[in-house]
């Protein structure tokens, strides 16, 4: 799967997830690409875990152990880690959130104080999100890559938008005539 069709496939959600918690939805899918590949490595294929995130003492739901790549010191290393288990992106992306706003030291980094993507992926990193040296420059390169998907999937949300307000207008204005239009609809198979 390339990026632009991960974006395609999991825009709703990340947007979702996203809306009012003080995370972009840049960082959100910038960083699930980078973490998971494309959604092409098996902790996201099989596991649903598109961050990366670790199943710690704290964590109460299903974990795999599996290896992974970190940098100690300057020296990148395999390591086995416990990792968390999810049933879809939606799950770990919210998941992902509440991560981020429940562990203080996220909120101390800067993260959802940032003005833009860039900042907030710098806050993240800052706060001990990831080990890679280039992390940031990583992610921030996806979401370059991405930006013009992101733009048109959001432009038709809030269209999308718009026309449902605009039929509830309608339809709080008119009942009687939304009532028939919708019977009309339903015996025409629509």
């Amino acid at each position: 799967m390339t990026n632009s069709e991960f974006v395609k496939k999991h825009f709703n959600e990340a947007f979702t997830a996203a809306k009012g918690s003080g995370i972009f939805v840049e960082t959100l899918l910038g960083q699930s690409i980078l973490e998971t590949r494309s959604g092409k490595s098996l902790l996201s294929s099989k596991y649903n875990n598109y961050f990366g995130i670790k199943a710690d003492k704290s964590w109460k739901g299903r974990s795999v152990n599996m290896k992974t790549g970190e940098v100690f010191n300057g020296k990148a290393v395999t390591i086995n880690s416990n990792f968390r288990v999810y049933d879809s992106f939606k799950d770990s992306a919210e998941d992902y959130i509440r991560f981020l706003k429940t562990n203080p030291r996220y909120t101390k980094a800067g993260v959802f104080n940032a003005k833009n993507y860039q900042e907030q992926i710098q806050a993240i990193k800052n706060a001990g999100y990831a080990t890679g040296t280039n992390y940031v420059n990583s992610v921030v390169n996806i979401v370059k890559g991405i930006t013009k998907d992101i733009t048109s999937l959001s432009k038709l949300v809030e269209k999308t938008k718009e026309k449902v307000e605009e039929g509830v207008k309608v339809a709080k204005e008119n009942p009687i005539k939304t009532g028939v239009l919708v019977a009309l609809l339903i015996v025409s198979g629509y």
